[in-house]
């Protein structure tokens, strides 16, 4: 699939999404493809004031919603292998642990042994 990003959050399915006044759209990899949704006929829609209070709406705006989302994607990735990675160390770990503790026990079963040989 192609990328598509509506609104800085890149779309991941082929189910229909219905657009609202302003939402803005990026479609490719590039930031030259950049669309704002303008619906005239739903501005009736559009809650008094709520256009107002949103930030202006630029290509920097755009870009920069992009890049942030996309940021956050990487970022949770990266945390996904650390604690994968973490995983895998401690059962790594545990199965050393386990391992050692099996070898001081044999260890110490031979030490006595030993000393039960040494003191007949």
């Amino acid at each position: 699939m192609s990328q598509i990003w509506i609104n800085g959050s890149k779309l991941t399915s082929m189910e229909p999404i219905t657009l609202k006044p302003y939402d803005r759209l990026i479609f490719g990899t590039g930031t030259n493809s950049i669309f704002l949704f303008r619906n005239t006929s739903k501005d009736s829609e559009i809650e008094a004031g709520s256009v107002t209070d949103d930030p202006v709406i630029t290509h920097y705006f755009t870009v920069n919603e992009r890049y942030e989302n996309e940021n956050k994607e990487k970022a949770a990735e990266r945390e996904n292998e650390r604690l994968a990675q973490e995983k895998q160390a401690e059962e790594l770990r545990a199965t050393l642990q386990e391992k050692m503790d099996a070898e001081r026990k044999e260890a110490e079963e031979q030490q006595k042994k030993l000393q039960k040989e040494f003191e007949q």
